[in-house]
């Protein structure tokens, strides 16, 4: 580490990266500019002002396995908000930028000058959509605005002071990758990076963690800042300090411009309060493990259905922004997207964090009435374009404005778990309509009937296989035969044939019940026919089971039907020693005055029909579930 004396108050001033050029002196707030072991006076740097930030200098992480340390931090201020820049060093002495806005994190490097296509290097010339290739991904332009530093502390790359103009273009791509061009120079510098989630970065020694005696130190919740409105003297509280751009009155409804003090009226609406809405300014609730509290709401409508919904602004310092929509009794929780996706493809699939949705609908939404904390001016009568695709219980939306295109995805919750999430009592309004990302009510039970019908079906065909596997099944029959297919007309003649053509076969023990056995047929037969009439008989009990079964066989020059072989099973025989009885007769082939046949019997076969029908059965609830969502897929289509 090395120090010098601040040139303003004589204060040592410290830098731990030898390639830091700048810093802010703790004691006078002087932005100084290292030359050498020689420090400059650079002009005086605005104060850091409380932005909820759970970050602070000295807080340490790990990126892509590469070790890092906060030794510095920018706070930038435009239009549509404010953001942090932290000014990282890694472990291998290189450094980068930890960018921190609206709750979305990322992770900077400096590019090479050469990556900047020539159509980006006028500010002026570019205009959103816009996009180049960089580092195998393609950037689109999302953002553009004109920045200015209004506080700083720590070391810095470069020298810099309040005031600071940053024309600057943010880049994203359809996946993690991100970048921005820097047009505070006559050279545009161009930084590329990856978002990240606040969980990878593996952070620690955040403020909360801090001891309460230390500088960096934050315990609890962010003080709010108490603020009285200037139209009516209301009493209101800003609760993320920087980040909140805009408060609108609960009680008259204006808005406050919070970039600069003393606050002034930036809008007024017409204003008759918020009645009768679920959720208040203010209150917490516990979502995924992270404590949200709701920040602001404002009613909005689509103008082609006359149709409007309540909104609700959350926040945690870790997890970013969120939202919850409240819409004909129907709720849904929004996570802002950083992906740069394109929505404008019509009736086509887009894919977004691995969910893929169909397009549902574009509209225009209004805002109609608005109050409490956001981090950026809306108004009322604001309009934006919105597209939206569905794949219940998911909707992913699109939202344009003149000046930002935004994307989130929102996924359709219970109102059981608001009510819960918020320690509600009184139960909501059940809703009054279908959504058109809500869930079929059989969704949450087919995965586990199906998982129990898979195990169900497992059970039933190890049953079988161990119940058949342990029987003595096996040919105990196996003969051939001659049928004698004369004609006559003479009744004694027909009888003696008959009497001459039947066959008895056995014995056929059966030694368990229930029991059956399998009698098969085959002959060579063409363009004839066999009737085979049987007798079963029981030589213990005397009883007898009659039946039959036909063989035939018809061909031409192209064609063929029919079979040269037949089967028949004979289930439900008791125990006992029987006797087959086979009296065959045919006839169809010319000239054809005796056929063969072949008969084999098999003892203690096993029947499927009692595994087909329990497979049957237990897939009834199945397809109950399956009528049932498709009756609601139906009225869901005509809604």
């Amino acid at each position: 580490m090395q120090q010098a004396d601040c040139p303003s108050c004589g204060a040592p001033v410290s830098f731990v990266n030898k390639a830091s050029l700048g810093a802010v002196c703790g004691h006078c707030r002087t932005a100084v500019r290292r030359v050498g072991v020689v420090l400059e006076d650079y002009g005086k740097m605005g104060e850091i002002r409380e932005d909820a930030s759970p970050l602070c200098i000295g807080t340490k992480g790990t990126h892509y396995g590469l070790s890092f340390g906060l030794i510095g931090r920018l706070q930038l201020q435009y239009l549509d908000g404010t953001w942090n820049e932290w000014h990282m060093q890694f472990s291998d002495g290189s450094f980068g930028w930890l960018a921190e806005a609206q709750g979305f994190f990322a992770v900077y490097r400096p590019a090479s000058p050469d990556l900047i296509p020539a159509g980006a290097q006028d500010f002026k010339k570019l205009k959103l959509g816009d996009s180049f290739d960089a580092d195998d991904s393609t950037l689109v332009v999302t953002d553009l605005g004109n920045a200015k530093c209004v506080g700083g502390e720590g070391e810095l790359p470069f020298a810099v002071g309040s005031g600071y103009d940053l024309p600057f273009a943010d880049l994203r791509s359809a996946g993690t990758a991100c970048g921005s061009l820097d047009y505070s120079d006559e050279t545009p510098r161009l930084f590329l990076g990856q978002y990240v989630e606040f969980e990878e970065l593996k952070l620690s020694d955040l403020r909360e963690e801090l001891p309460p005696d230390h500088p960096m130190a934050r315990v609890g919740h962010v003080q709010a800042e108490e603020i009285n409105c200037p139209n009516c003297g209301g009493n209101l509280e800003r609760k993320t300090g920087t980040q909140a751009i805009a408060i609108y009155c609960q009680y008259c409804g204006s808005g406050i411009d919070l970039s600069k003090a003393p606050y002034d009226l930036f809008t007024k609406q017409k204003w008759n309060g918020f009645s009768g809405t679920s959720l208040s300014l203010g209150d917490r609730g516990t979502w995924d493990g992270f404590e949200y509290t709701v920040l602001g709401m404002m009613v909005r409508e689509a103008v082609q259905w006359d149709v409007s919904w309540t909104e609700y602004l959350l926040h945690n310092p870790k997890r970013g922004y969120r939202w919850l929509i409240h819409a004909s009794g129907h709720w849904t929780w929004y996570t802002p997207l950083y992906e740069a996706l394109d929505l404008d493809s019509g009736t086509v699939t887009t894919k977004a964090r691995g969910i893929r949705c169909k397009y549902h609908e574009s509209n225009q939404v209004v805002v109609s009435k608005v109050a409490g904390e956001f981090y950026w001016r809306v108004k009322q009568g604001d309009a934006v374009q919105a597209i939206d695709h569905i794949n219940a219980p998911w909707m992913l939306s699109r939202e344009q404005s003149k000046n930002e295109v935004s994307w989130s995805m929102g996924e359709y919750v219970d109102r059981k778990r608001v009510q819960k999430a918020f320690g509600l009592d009184d139960d909501f309004k059940p809703p009054f309509e279908i959504a058109p990302h809500q869930p079929a009510p059989q969704d949450k039970y087919l995965l586990p009937v199906l998982v129990q019908f898979v195990a169900a079906i497992l059970v039933l065909l190890t049953w079988s296989m161990v119940f058949h596997g342990s029987r003595d099944s096996g040919v105990i029959i196996d003969k051939s035969f001659s049928i004698n297919l004369g004609a006559s007309t003479n009744a004694k003649a027909k009888a003696q044939l008959a009497l001459e053509n039947t066959q008895w076969v056995g014995p056929i023990q059966v030694k368990r019940e229930p029991s059956a056995i399998k009698i098969a047929y085959t002959s060579p037969v063409r363009n004839a026919w066999l009737y085979f009439s049987m007798a079963l008989y029981n030589q213990d009990t005397g009883e007898a089971l009659d039946f039959g079964e036909e063989l035939s066989f018809y061909s031409g020059a192209d064609w063929s039907e029919g079979s040269h072989d037949t089967s028949v099973v004979v289930p439900k025989l008791k125990k006992g020693r029987y006797f087959l009885r086979i009296e065959p007769s045919g006839g169809g082939a010319h000239r054809m005055k005796r056929a063969q046949y072949h008969v084999q019997v098999t003892n203690d076969v096993p029947l499927t029909r009692w595994t087909v029908i329990g497979a049957l059965l237990l897939f009834f609830p199945i397809a109950l579930l399956l009528g049932g969502k498709i009756l609601f897929e139906m009225r869901r289509s005509s809604e």
